[in-house]
């Protein structure tokens, strides 16, 4: 038998063909790993830190923090992130182009944008830009504890937090102790102590502590501030905030040479000329001051002080030996802000430990004791009674002012509720039943009836609520006559007719005129609280966030917002700027802290409702048309801030019964704007939580009661003829022919003494 013999091309070919497959893929497989390896590594955003030293406050504009950690390539771009505004709205902001962001392969870039968190449960994504183009995304989610894709919830905006800078120096203790603290569990209106680590924590724009209620910088461990020297940028953010209204407090012994010098780092926050340091032994000057019980071993007191010469401000407390009068504590105004410096190091013994130490924390920081005040704020945080803050009963009344829009009752609705269901369930039977007597007409009438009624109840709708834009807006004004500045905060609230979007811009007047150059800082209104509507619900927490809207670089306009039909929107500003004040004072100081001297009202507009308050005294004047003046001497009849400002007259509604000295009761349910309003601007010379059953704490900055006592005093006048600043929607006004505005002046007068 013949063996079979194999082809020869037949064998060869199959080999042919795999040789030349496997040359293929190796080729494909080359190309592609080149492809890979010429695509070049991109950037990521690793973490994301909101506020100051994690801690924030929802409805204020807080810095965020990020790292990115550059890929294989250097770039620069714009950090943009997007944050759920009051709305649940998603609103994105940017670093300015001023601040452009440069990447370094593999190296970790700090970079930091603002943004404004409307919802304690929404997420933060975080986006690198280049050109417009998106180069790295990351979305984080809030939580407990901050860590990898998380940073931490958001304080409640009726909430009081307070910054540590330095050392705690017992600070933290006492905020402790005020309710709350930085690890606590309660998120509710407490005192929140915040720590940063390191200097560079702090905002490098004024608004970055608009949350923030007050600064405390201990000073002990002086190379903790030494980075500021290097950039001012952090150090002119800081006096901008106090200027606006912020509050800090310094405190300073053996450093003060090094730090507040000349050319210190802090040197714009000295209270004075700083001449040398000088010794304290005496202890009777800090047992006097904190008005405590617990005596200081002197014997174990040396300690050294700064020497301070023109010394701006009040001096609380004086060393009285080595030199006599040596100024231990001063608290000085800035603008519409305050500073105290405290000469002593808190942390240094013997006062670190001094029982009394609490005590005289609490006086520096010009904290209340915990006295009646404190057990009736708890009684009102219990009692359920109102709103929780005032800004959301502003906001409230504001929302029942609009001229031709008003609410259907609760018992009309009711009974077309009804209606609608006996209509369309036994309505339509008897119809097609007993009267068309065809049953499958029911397929015709019954889409009838509900297009008819959803038509009935449009209409209804718009008799009630109108089909014109309407605004509220109450605007404050606060002129520092003895510089020649001011700012301005609006809140306005515009009722909206149909679905649309709006890019608004905020133009500041002073006195019927343009402000020109003014700093603007726009933004919404949130509801504090956890209420309908408020901050404190979930939020979406979605994984990544997609802007609807968005924030001006340089924070001063909105663009886009929308707004839905038939409903409401309330956003705010913030302006700061130069002016003329309009007016000639001229105030002296008797005894018992009155008031003598003359006012004249050189503007173009007519005061009425005019106030003027230093201490706790109160002068109600009469009208002062424009031109016109008033004076005000020793048979001026007075009484006290409290009274005038809560008394029948101090509302545009007719007030309820006073009480027995005079004032009338605080109504928790009360729309009076303009009783609101004068409650906000001098909540603490009224009696705060005493007083009222709700905190003032979210636009708490208005407030300046702090500012009666020391060399100046308040005129408070209304402008009725002024429309204040406007808000412009493009080319045209954001306004109607039926808006209601309420415009407050405070003029901050300087008083000379005129006794000893």
């Amino acid at each position: 038998m013949t063996p079979h013999r194999a082809n020869p091309q037949a064998t060869r070919r199959p080999r042919w063909l795999c040789q030349a497959l496997v040359g293929a893929l190796l080729g494909i497989a080359w190309c592609s790993g080149s492809a890979i390896a010429a695509d070049p590594q991109a950037p990521e955003i690793e973490t994301l830190e909101l506020g100051i030293g994690g801690v924030f406050k929802l409805g204020c504009w807080t810095q965020a923090t990020v790292a990115i950690r550059g890929g294989d390539e250097k770039l620069v771009g714009v950090v943009e992130a997007t944050v759920e505004d009051a709305d649940a709205v998603p609103a994105a902001t940017v670093t300015p182009p001023s601040r452009a962001v440069g990447v370094e392969p593999g190296q970790v870039t700090v970079a930091r944008v603002f943004v404004r968190p409307g919802q304690s449960g929404g997420s933060v994504t975080v986006r690198f830009l280049v050109d417009g183009k998106e180069r790295a995304k990351t979305s984080f989610r809030p939580s407990y504890e901050a860590g990898p894709g998380r940073f931490r919830y958001g304080r409640p905006a009726a909430s009081r937090i307070v910054v540590l800078a330095g050392p705690e120096g017992g600070v933290a203790e006492l905020v402790r102790s005020d309710g709350g603290g930085s690890s606590g569990d309660e998120y509710d209106a407490a005192a929140i102590s915040a720590r940063i680590e390191r200097i560079d924590q702090l905002p490098i724009e004024w608004y970055g502590y608009e949350g923030i209620d007050e600064l405390v910088l201990t000073t002990s461990r002086p190379e903790f501030y030494r980075p500021l020297a290097q950039n001012r940028a952090r150090v002119d953010a800081l006096v901008a905030w106090i200027a606006r209204g912020g509050r800090a407090t310094v405190f300073c012994g053996a450093s003060a040479e090094e730090l507040f010098g000349e050319k210190g780092p802090l040197a714009p926050l000295a209270p004075g000329k700083l001449s040398g340091m000088a010794p304290l032994r005496d202890s009777q000057p800090l047992e006097s001051f904190s008005e405590s019980e617990d005596l200081l071993d002197s014997r174990l007191l040396d300690l050294r002080v700064p020497l301070w010469e023109e010394v701006a401000g009040r001096v609380l407390a004086y060393g009285r030996r080595n030199p006599p009068g040596l100024p231990l504590v001063v608290r000085s105004r800035q603008g519409f802000g305050e500073i105290t410096f405290v000469g002593l190091d808190p942390e240094s013994p013997p006062l670190s430990n001094w029982k009394g130490r609490g005590a005289f924390l609490r006086r520096a920081l010009g904290w209340p004791s915990r006295t009646a005040a404190d057990e009736q704020l708890a009684a009102n945080a219990h009692s359920g009674a109102g709103y929780e803050d005032l800004s959301n009963q502003l906001r409230s009344a504001l929302d029942q002012k609009f001229a031709d829009v008003e609410t259907a009752p609760f018992g009309l609705v009711a009974l077309l509720v009804v209606a609608y269901i006996a209509l369309i369930g036994p309505g339509d039977y008897f119809l097609v039943k007993h009267v068309l007597k065809r049953m499958e007409l029911t397929w015709i009438t019954f889409p009838l009836i509900v297009v008819g009624t959803s038509l009935a109840a449009y209409f209804l709708a718009n008799a009630y609520k109108g089909d014109k834009l309407r605004v509220n807006q109450v605007e404050i004004v606060d002129v520092d006559v003895a510089a020649g500045e001011a700012r301005g905060t609006v809140w306005t609230h515009f009722f909206n007719p149909r679905v649309q979007r709006y890019d608004l811009t905020l133009a500041p007047r002073f006195a019927g005129a343009q402000v020109e150059g003014a700093d603007r800082l726009a933004g919404w209104l949130g509801l504090a609280g956890a209420g309908m509507g408020g901050m404190q619900g979930s939020g979406s927490a979605l994984p990544e966030l997609r802007p609807s809207y968005a924030f001006a670089a340089g924070l001063d306009a909105i663009s886009g917002a929308p707004v839905q039909e038939w409903s409401t929107k309330s956003i705010t500003a913030r302006w700061y700027g130069v002016v003329e004040p309009g007016i000639d004072a001229q105030l002296g100081l008797l005894d018992e802290e009155l008031l003598t001297g003359s006012i004249a009202n050189r503007t173009s507009l007519d005061w009425s409702d005019v106030l003027l308050m230093h201490d706790r005294w109160a002068y109600r004047l009469s009208r002062i048309p424009a031109g016109g003046s008033a004076a005000i001497d020793e048979n001026q009849k007075n009484s006290t801030v409290k009274l005038r400002l809560t008394a029948a007259t101090a509302g545009d509604e007719a007030a309820a019964t006073a009480a027995g000295d005079g004032t009338v009761p605080f109504d928790p349910y009360g729309t009076d704007v303009a009783r609101l309003a004068k409650l906000m601007m001098f909540y603490d010379a009224v009696g705060g939580p005493a007083y009222a059953t709700a905190l003032n704490r979210y636009q708490g900055f208005v407030d300046l009661s702090r500012l009666l006592a020391g060399d100046q005093a308040i005129l408070l006048v209304r402008v009725a003829d002024d429309a204040g600043s406007g808000w412009s929607r493009g080319d045209s006004p954001l306004a109607s022919d039926k808006d209601r505005r309420w415009v407050y002046y405070r003029y901050v007068i300087p008083v000379e003494r005129t006794t000893d």
